[in-house]
């Protein structure tokens, strides 16, 4: 008996850990789909009129968190050709969060955009490679995007840049850190984190910008999937599970997932009274826009000003990034909406 007792246990301990072979699933799944997607947004942003890449890539240290290490945030950089500023004056600067789950994507997903913000507003801008999961979960993302914040504002001299004048965009996932950025630069120390070394001047950032995204992860996405038609079109299952098992590691339940670097569209009324101006654009077809329009309504009881809600008509989540190659016409009409809202901001 003694010994049968012990070949089992021996069996036990030796069996694969589903757990284990799943985490490095992930991992490959991930990877997969980045090369896979990589060479349609070069065509994307190759397609008329062109979107040029970055003027230069820099490296900052990710200082929060316990996820420390040196050179592990790029920053690509996009400078104007004019800055557009009355003489003696510096430009503002636009800090941007590409989109992807939290799990691919690059800094450069979103040239098209970074360019036109350069090109109409003479802003320098600032397109952030923060680190993704599974390798880096949360909440390692979001640390990095305030670590970008801090580091541009900490370097206003060296870019040339006004700190007084800072944007913060991001799309889907990016929309979500972009406002968990501002989040944590306005509240550095919570009941969920200490960052203390994150000290930003008040009112540095003057707005921000986001494009169809995430602000609550309390809701479960089979809530969000009942609310909208079956008939429309949502990301497939296995895109939206990898994404959350990555991201979230280990799961939490939905009482944690209120935490603020995971839901920031859930702040309390103290911190929407303080957040600047929003520039919100939802898809009429994402699972995502009704969280979006709850977070705008609740801005727009602040005040005249304190939000701008666009919503694209019969488009789904992503609808400016491929497969679409050649962007459509509307596009270039919330890219321009979005640009008047930030005018407005620097005046």
């Amino acid at each position: 008996m003694q010994s049968t007792a012990q070949t089992t246990g021996e069996a036990a301990s030796s069996a694969p850990k589903p757990w284990f072979y799943s985490r490095w699933g992930l991992h490959a799944k991930a990877r997969t789909i980045r090369l896979l997607g990589a060479p349609a947004f070069l065509l994307h942003n190759a397609a008329h009129p062109a979107a040029p890449g970055p003027d230069q890539t820099i490296y900052i240290d990710s200082t929060l968190g316990k996820s420390r290490v040196k050179n592990a945030i790029g920053i690509s950089i996009y400078r104007p050709k004019s800055t557009g500023a009355v003489a003696g004056a510096k430009p503002g600067a636009m800090i941007n969060y590409h989109g992807g789950g939290f799990t691919i994507g690059s800094a450069t997903d979103d040239s098209r955009w970074c360019r036109t913000v350069c090109n109409e507003l003479g802003m320098v801008v600032f397109s952030v490679e923060y680190r993704m999961a599974p390798e880096q979960p949360f909440p390692v993302p979001g640390e990095d995007c305030a670590d970008a914040v801090l580091a541009v504002v900490g370097r206003a001299e060296e870019f040339g840049i006004d700190p007084g004048n800072i944007t913060l965009s991001g799309f889907s996932a990016g929309g979500n850190l972009a406002l968990t950025s501002w989040v944590l630069c306005h509240q550095p120390t919570s009941a969920h984190w200490s960052y203390p070394s994150l000290q930003i001047p008040s009112g540095a950032i003057r707005g921000l910008v986001l494009f169809y995204p995430v602000v609550d992860f309390s809701k479960p996405r089979a809530e969000k999937l009942a609310e909208i038609p079956s008939d429309y079109p949502v990301l497939p299952a296995f895109l939206t599970q990898l994404f959350d098992q990555s991201y979230i590691y280990p799961m939490q339940t939905r009482e944690q997932r209120k935490d603020l670097r995971l839901s920031p569209g859930l702040m309390d009324e103290a911190l929407l009274d303080k957040c600047p101006p929003v520039h919100l654009v939802v898809c009429q077809h994402d699972m995502l826009a009704e969280e979006s329009r709850v977070f705008a309504r609740r801005l727009k009881e602040k005040g005249e000003g304190k939000v701008v809600l666009r919503e694209v008509e019969g488009e789904a989540h992503g609808w400016d990034k491929p497969p679409v190659i050649t962007p459509k016409p509307s596009v270039m009409v919330e890219y321009g909406e979005a640009v008047r809202s930030m005018r407005g901001w620097s005046a």
